[in-house]
């Protein structure tokens, strides 16, 4: 578990109350599992050529979904199946698999990343080493906070 306002991480056996899974349901959002036609009602949701859709969340207001693209890229989408601003932009460093309403995601390269809903901007990044349990985190302006694996 991180906690940036204490600049905590600490190894947890249970996910602690009010974190989930991404939500997946609320919205009919459907073909999207490693499909090249996701759709949400009967509005076919329309992919670059060869662009599968690889991972889905749904806000948890029902507003709107994510879905995550083996483009290496998000595509904010609002209930209706309206594309949000910057939507063909691969503003990742590898394929997404798993997205949070709030932009997390876990990446291939080990980061956790936090994006902004309105317009699709990173705010945040983290990476830890899995060994050491050694962290940074910055933002994309350059501002960062590593900290050091507590001795044992």
């Amino acid at each position: 578990m991180f906690d940036l306002a204490h600049s905590v991480l600490v190894d947890a056996v249970t996910a602690p109350a009010g974190l989930a899974s991404p939500k997946t349901d609320g919205l009919s959002v459907t073909d999207w599992q490693n499909i090249i036609t996701p759709h949400v009602g009967t509005k076919l949701i329309a992919l670059e050529p060869n662009e599968r859709s690889r991972s889905l969340a749904v806000r948890p207001d029902n507003a709107g979904f994510v879905l995550g693209r083996n483009s290496n890229a998000l595509l904010r989408c609002q209930r209706s199946g309206a594309l949000g601003s910057g939507r063909r932009r691969s503003i990742l460093g590898r394929e997404p698999r798993a997205r949070r309403p709030t932009g997390a995601g876990r990446l291939g390269d080990g980061t956790i990343r936090w994006y902004r809903w309105s317009d699709g901007k990173e705010l945040l990044a983290l990476f830890v080493d899995s060994e050491s349990k050694a962290w940074v985190a910055w933002t994309p302006q350059g501002y960062y906070r590593p900290r050091r694996a507590a001795r044992s």
